[in-house]
């Protein structure tokens, strides 16, 4: 049995339990639904920003469509050309001489070349359904790559169009079918300034392809215009010259000259070395080349003055600049 006092005590702690735990259920019922809330309102904000983006572009589309229905009254195929050049951007800009318009059109439009395809039909231009399935050599993938490397023999461009005025020689149709030989007599014909730019190119599994390509002397040699059409990485373009065994071949050579300050073979330094002491502007090459190769240049030189202007250039040592310099004037 409980005292009074004791009796009140415990009624006293039970009255506070039962207001601190009511406090305590109220204050979390409160936080929750105050995040709640917050969370309505940033919804709400979402919602509201969304609709009024719907809004904008159903604003925009009708006044595209309107535009449009302005537009066809005046679009005809006698000017769809025209119109095609205000409202499209190039992808590329080949030379259109002796080409079907629609296929020029085309491939110089080419990122666009979907929505002109459009055009042209609503304008009853005739055009073989086949044109809007083609895909040019800069976005193919590895299968079709890999057939260009396994038939290399047969890529020979007619009058030398190797890089450009090859699109009156590649028609549409060899370009739907690009290795099938239905479609070209003794060369396919295929445009090496599309193939070059394929970005899977730039692979070290590709790099050592090209090698070996251009290491036969054949038609692989066109492989050494790639970096005019992209940026190779360091890794990639290190693989193909340390892969490149002979520089007998002019276009290989040269790749190598562009390239020279990569080449670290003593054999092809000292073979591009011989073609470079007798070339025009090949100083400019000799100076990337290891510093044995610009003392046997400055050497080679016939006037003082013309060693004191290249030893300039040189990163040579003071004392080798000295050395070189008391060998002539002695």
């Amino acid at each position: 049995m409980y005292d009074n006092d004791e009796f009140n005590e415990k009624i006293e702690e039970f009255k506070n339990y039962l207001i601190e735990s009511t406090q305590s259920s109220a204050t979390s019922k409160i936080a929750k639904l105050n995040d709640k809330n917050e969370k309505l309102r940033q919804e709400n904000r979402m919602l509201s920003n969304k609709n009024n983006e719907l809004q904008k572009q159903l604003k925009t589309f009708v006044q595209n469509d309107i535009s449009s229905q302005i537009l066809s009254k005046y679009i005809s195929e006698c000017n769809i050309y025209d119109i095609i050049e205000v409202l499209f951007h190039k992808t590329f800009d080949e030379n259109t001489c002796e080409v079907p318009e629609f296929w020029s059109t085309y491939v110089n439009y080419y990122n666009d070349r979907k929505e002109i395809i459009l055009l042209l039909r609503s304008v009853g231009v005739e055009m073989p359904d086949k044109l809007e399935d083609i895909v040019l050599p800069h976005e193919w993938n590895e299968e079709l790559l890999d057939k260009f490397f396994d038939t290399m023999y047969s890529h020979y461009n007619c009058n030398g169009t190797t890089y450009k005025d090859n699109l009156r020689f590649w028609t549409y149709q060899m370009a739907a079918h690009p290795f099938d030989t239905k479609f070209f007599s003794c060369y396919d014909e295929i445009p090496w300034q599309f193939l070059l730019r394929n970005p899977l190119l730039n692979s070290k599994k590709y790099a050592i392809k090209i090698a070996k390509e251009m290491n036969k002397g054949d038609h692989g040699v066109y492989f050494s215009k790639i970096c005019d059409y992209q940026e190779l990485s360091q890794d990639v373009l290190q693989t193909i010259i340390d892969n490149l065994e002979s520089v007998n071949n002019e276009k290989v050579a040269n790749f190598l000259i562009e390239h020279i300050s990569l080449v670290t073979n003593e054999k092809k330094l000292d073979k591009l070395y011989s073609t470079l002491v007798n070339k025009y502007g090949g100083a400019k090459y000799i100076l990337q080349m290891p510093q044995k190769y610009q003392i046997l240049y400055a050497k080679s030189l016939s006037s003082t003055e013309k060693m004191i202007e290249f030893l300039k250039l040189t990163k040579l040592s003071k004392e080798k600049k000295m050395e070189l310099l008391g060998d002539v004037f002695e």
